[in-house]
């Protein structure tokens, strides 16, 4: 099941442990290709631009899909992934 990033409870999800934000719009294709082969991984949650564009604006996300990586509420890492290999390596990376 995914979990949902909005612009609302954007903070209280970053401020835990390492997550993954996963920047995406349903009209992207590589976005829509990644999410079902990284929705199980339990740091990763999903933010759609569409919906929710403060987040992104602020970060200056400019493509997708987009993972930011935090860590204790803290900025660490941006990724522009092409595979569910490309998500773990970052988050072995990161923890």
């Amino acid at each position: 099941m995914s979990k949902i990033s909005t612009d609302n409870n954007f903070d209280e999800i970053i401020s835990n442990k390492l997550v993954l934000i996963d920047f995406y719009a349903s009209w992207c294709n590589p976005c829509m290709s990644l999410k079902p082969q990284i929705e199980d991984i339990e740091e990763v949650y999903f933010h759609n631009v569409e919906e929710n564009p403060t987040t992104p604006w602020k970060f200056r996300i400019m493509s997708i899909p987009t993972i930011l990586v935090f860590k204790e509420g803290k900025l660490v890492d941006k990724v522009l992934p092409k595979s569910k290999q490309d998500v773990l390596d970052i988050i072995e990376k990161n923890k």
